[in-house]
This record gives C-alpha cells, structure tokens and sequence, in this order.
C-alpha cells in the first residue's frame, strides 16, 4: 500500500511545487543584485535559458541521491534526451548568423597576361562561439562571374 501512495505524493508535490514558482520567483527576484540582472540580460533569454537547461540533470541527481531512485533504461533513455535538449540549447547560443560584405583578390589571365582583381560580394554564414575569422575562399568561375561586364 505504501508504494502505491508514493507517487501520488510526488505528483502533489511538483503540483504544489509547479503552483508556488511565479509567487516565489517574485519574492526571490526583489533580492536580487542589480549585478546579476545586469548579467543575465547581457547573456540574453537564449544563453540564460542554456544555463537552465541544467536544471533537469541537478533534479535527476538529487533523485538518484535523496530519494534512492533506481537507475533503469528509463533513466538512460531519459538522459539522452535531456543531453540532446541541452545540447541544441546550448547549440543556438553559439551560433552568430549574419552577413556583410567581402572582398576577394584573385589573379586571372586576359589577353595574354596576368591581371588582379578583386571582388567584393556578400552572403549569410554563421561564427561559432567568438570565431571572428573570414576566411572563405570561392572558386576562381565563382569570382569571375561576380565582375563586371
């Protein structure tokens, strides 16, 4: 009888839990520094949601450790998809999508000699974390079709 009323109980719980979060969060809110604030809007919702993706592995931990949870292949399979939720979080923060212009100096052969040119085109890519580097390079066609005429 007394493990058939223990999820009962643990569903009450995280309802009680999940129904006293705003309240909560407001009251710990007003007492946080204007340091951390500042910290977490530098970050932006998708960094700081990031940092929260950790949130699920601390609950399964303390799981594992208080309550004497078993570990099953449940667990396993749950694992891996927390893992893969935060991985595509985290992913997303990394990742900067923008465009601007670049310039292309290339050697090519007109009327029997060699001659410079340099092109100047622009088109979306992404950096990575703080990869500033632009260092694309394009098929020498590519960049002739991008002259003039």
């Amino acid at each position: 009888m007394k493990n058939r009323l223990k999820p009962i109980l643990f569903a009450l719980l995280a309802a009680v839990f999940y129904a006293i979060n705003v309240p909560v969060s407001k009251l710990l809110m007003a007492h946080v520094g204007e340091i951390t604030m500042a910290g977490l809007f530098y970050l932006g919702a998708a960094r700081t949601s990031a940092c929260y993706a950790a949130a699920p592995f601390v609950g399964a931990a303390l799981s594992f450790l208080i309550l004497r949870e078993e570990l099953s292949g449940a667990c396993f399979a749950a694992l891996a998809v927390m893992l893969a939720g935060s991985a595509l979080a985290a992913a997303d923060t990394l990742v900067r999508h923008h465009a601007h212009e670049h310039t292309h100096t290339f050697t090519t052969v007109e009327n029997d000699a060699e001659v410079v040119r340099t092109v100047t085109h622009s088109h979306p890519h992404d950096h990575y974390v703080s990869d500033e580097r632009h260092g694309y390079t394009h098929p020498k066609a590519t960049l002739e079709a991008l002259l003039p005429h």
